[in-house]
């Protein structure tokens, strides 16, 4: 807006409303737009609280799940390992009862 715009609008509201009304009008505007301020500032203060709300039960959740996995890779880890010394105990008795079979066979067995 310019200069001469704003002296047309002063000069509306003053044939409007008055010189008397005005200071009275102009204490209402001050008042609406220091409700409307606080008013903003709230919303702002609770979208800021619940978006740190959510960031901590996300934050939350992402442990527990890491904690879960983690508890699951340990628990994979020991029964592959048993798996390992149980087929390494088989390997190693299967060769030996293939050796004794082998020389039973070709020795017999007295027969």
């Amino acid at each position: 807006m310019s200069g001469g715009e704003i002296i047309v609008i002063f000069i509306v509201i003053l044939l409007l409303f008055g010189s008397e009304k005005i200071p009275d009008l102009a204490q209402t505007l001050g008042k609406g737009m220091r409700e409307f301020q606080k008013a903003k500032d709230e919303i702002q203060s609770e979208l800021t609280r619940s978006v740190a709300d959510v960031k901590n039960d996300l934050e939350d959740a992402t442990r527990s799940i890491q904690s879960e996995v983690e508890g699951i890779k340990s628990e994979l880890a020991r029964e592959a390992e048993a798996a390992d010394a149980h087929l390494a105990g088989d390997g190693q008795n299967g060769d030996n009862a293939i050796k004794s079979e082998s020389s039973d066979t070709f020795f017999g067995d007295g027969i």
